[in-house]
């Protein structure tokens, strides 16, 4: 450790604590203490602030950050001069599982929409912006599109009552020159063309297999 000084979080919950979880800031460093070599933490109560913090920045449902969270970060990024991607991501065919099976159903979509999603590369964040919308933020790299279009695959092929997918748009922040709103714009656009993209491919699909069950 040397002279450096570390901070760490640790929570406690149990007993003493009456179930709760208490969070600590914990600063660490180390000193010499009567003449010998020790190290010296010095805790700090943050339950509340991260409980607050929790309530702001994060989604009740998906335990992600939340949109408000998710700009913050794209323009601390900007600002520190460091290139990134983000992936604007729409959940498919979500309003028919609601009418046709509940939203309680349509909230396991979504949760298990961001389970899948979730599964990019660090670094990465993951924020819900909207009741189907997600946005992806992937540091440092350059192949978030492909990240995506493999767990999409996955997702899709994965049993379930219905069928699941996603729709996603990738840009990268190499073209950009600090408009947050042209990012997001642009990465809904490429999104939305992907999602039609599909939706043709899957309409195909479907005349092809009634052209085969007809000649049988």
């Amino acid at each position: 450790m040397g002279n450096e000084t570390i901070h760490w979080e640790t929570a406690l919950s149990g007993r003493d604590t009456g179930t709760h979880e208490i969070i600590f800031e914990v600063t660490s460093q180390q000193i010499q203490w009567d003449g010998a070599s020790a190290i010296f933490h010095m805790l700090r109560d943050v339950t509340h602030m991260r409980e607050v913090e929790s309530f702001v920045y994060k989604d009740p449902l998906t335990h992600l950050y939340n949109r408000r969270y998710g700009m913050e970060a794209i323009s601390n990024l900007m600002d520190g001069g460091k290139q990134f991607e983000i992936a604007f991501v729409d959940i498919d065919r979500l309003k028919f599982v609601n009418d046709t099976l509940g939203h309680e159903d349509g909230n396991i979509y979504i949760q298990d929409t961001s389970a899948a999603i979730s599964r990019v590369r660090e670094p990465k964040l993951v924020c819900r912006i909207g009741g189907d919308e997600f946005l992806v933020i992937s540091e440092g790299t350059a192949d978030l599109a492909e990240q995506l279009e493999k767990i999409r695959s996955v997702f899709v092929k994965e049993s379930c009552a219905y069928n699941r997918s996603f729709s996603y748009g990738v840009v990268n922040s190499s073209t950009y020159t600090g408009d947050i709103s042209d990012m997001i714009r642009d990465a809904d656009i490429r999104m939305y063309q992907y999602k039609i993209r599909h939706k043709k491919q899957r309409g195909t699909r479907l005349k092809v297999k009634k052209i085969i069950r007809s000649m049988h």
